[in-house]
């Protein structure tokens, strides 16, 4: 099995705290080719780096590692493409997207231009509206 981890299953990964911890550690295990992209580390650094969303944040430096830590891994790291802004662009004529739903929909982009059509996620209303997408929320 193979596909993209949306942010949150990082996140989730990282923080001891969540209840969703340990099985987000047991999918690493699971799943045979792990995607993650550029966005997701940014939004992971943004994440784990805010009193507001998480219960323990974590200091630049330590974000940042976390960052290397996740680029040296041997999960697989996407980069935008010249196709990324096309799919981008498609989508955006197909499905009614406002304000931070961009967002979710740049990194469906993103993994359209790179032929991944699953995404693992807690939040799964947030990628259901885009057809071809398989959503798979593993703490169900």
């Amino acid at each position: 099995m193979k596909g993209l981890f949306d942010t949150n299953i990082l996140v989730y990964a990282y923080n001891t705290a969540s209840p969703y911890y340990h099985l987000a550690r047991d999918l690493f295990e699971e799943v045979d080719d792990i995607y993650i992209t550029q966005q997701n580390l940014v939004e992971l650094y943004a994440i784990v780096t805010d009193r507001k969303r998480i219960e323990f944040p974590i200091s630049q430096k330590e974000a940042t590692a976390l960052i290397k830590f996740y680029q040296s891994s041997d999960f697989t790291l996407l980069h935008p493409t010249s196709q990324t802004l096309v799919h981008l662009l498609s989508l955006l004529d197909l499905v009614n997207i406002k304000n931070k739903e961009i967002f979710d929909t740049f990194l469906v982009a993103t993994m359209l231009s790179h032929n991944i059509h699953t995404v693992f996620t807690h939040n799964v209303k947030d990628f259901q509206k885009f057809e071809g997408i398989e959503v798979i929320n593993p703490f169900k």
